[in-house]
């Protein structure tokens, strides 16, 4: 019996075992939640792990995990698609307004991209017909390779394929280290400021789309799903590119990751404990991070313990310190949290 994940044209591998550059394309990861709700201006939302959408218009986005094409369709079935609807309108984009799913690769593995042709596949869903725009971006926001893209039939799945020269980046801000090296954008409106007139050429600039992009904040519940997206080396799109779902998990806490209930608990044996005692719990995370990252403290509870709240002291990005001070005498107790590790760009 044929096995539909190994038994096709693999494609080009890279240089570390695999020919998808995008991480959770099949948006199987969502760590943060299914559901975000009332997205309101220049809040930029990190929803399925590695995907952000972010807008700054008038309107108001509701997000979620949605449904993916038949199995069928793609040869490999995902669970998930990331859903962006309107739940309020914005019928007039002005210039400097923009709204987008979003997400990028690392400058090390964007690195391996420089002078090659490679080609973006994903399946798209939508509620309104018409034009709209994919975009690259480079690390300083100063160039962008727009392409256009149709929504043929509404509420219907459809796969779309779009090849692109990438540039040698020995000119230009093109990260090649930790950093964001490319983004990829999809467009849902986009004002003047942001708009190309050229298809499928390199611009200078932060661009998102060319003029021909629809408005979609103009419409009441208005929908647009993307689901199994691809970015390998090559002129061809081939079929998805199936990672088991612990493989993908860990490359997505390179970015993000979250404790369970609690990381330290300490009990103080000793009666008579001096007020001004420090505590300490350490922490190693599962994955490195890409960088530093923002440490979120969670899920708080102590036990017959009065001390400070928990700061975080001596983190990076392998792991970080708890600390707090007992402000009383006490015989015994304990505390706990868990934590939220977040190194996205």
């Amino acid at each position: 019996m044929a096995n539909k994940f190994t038994d096709f044209n693999p494609g080009i591998i890279n240089s570390g075992g695999i020919k998808n550059f995008i991480i959770n394309g099949d948006f199987n990861i969502w760590q943060r939640g299914a559901t975000f709700s009332g997205i309101a201006p220049n809040v930029p939302t990190w929803t399925s792990d590695h995907f952000q959408v972010t807008h700054s218009s008038s309107g108001v986005m509701a997000l979620s995990q949605g449904g993916t094409p038949s199995v069928d369709k793609i040869g490999y079935k995902g669970n998930y698609s990331l859903a962006a609807t309107v739940s309020t309108v914005d019928s007039a984009m002005a210039a400097g307004e923009y709204c987008m799913i979003l997400t990028y690769i690392e400058g090390y593995d964007a690195a391996k991209l420089a002078g090659k042709t490679v080609t973006i596949s994903f399946w798209v869903y939508a509620s309104v017909t018409g034009i709209y725009c994919i975009s690259l971006r480079n690390t300083g926001l100063t160039s962008s390779y727009i392409a256009e893209y149709t929504v043929n039939q509404a509420t219907t799945w459809e796969k779309k394929t779009i090849t692109v020269l990438m540039p040698d980046f020995s000119t230009g801000s093109w990260n090649s280290t930790n950093g964001a090296g490319v983004f990829i954008c999809w467009a849902m409106s986009a004002g003047s400021t942001y708009n190309s007139g050229s298809n499928q050429v390199w611009n200078s600039g932060n661009l998102l789309s060319t003029t021909n992009q629809i408005n979609m904040m103009a419409t009441n519940n208005a929908t647009l799903a993307i689901s199994t997206v691809q970015l390998e080396i090559g002129a061809v799109a081939t079929p998805f590119e199936y990672r088991p779902f612990i493989e993908e998990l860990i490359r997505c806490q390179r970015y993000y990751e979250i404790s369970g209930e609690g990381f330290g608990s300490y009990t103080i044996i000793n009666s008579g404990v001096t007020s001004g005692s420090w505590y300490y719990a350490r922490t190693k995370f599962l994955v490195v991070k890409r960088a530093t990252p923002l440490i979120s403290l969670i899920n708080d509870a102590v036990s017959g313990f009065p001390a400070t709240v928990g700061t975080i002291t001596g983190h990076n990005p392998y792991g970080f310190q708890e600390t707090r001070v007992c402000n009383s005498t006490v015989p015994s107790g304990y505390f706990s949290s868990g934590w939220v590790a977040n190194a996205e760009v």
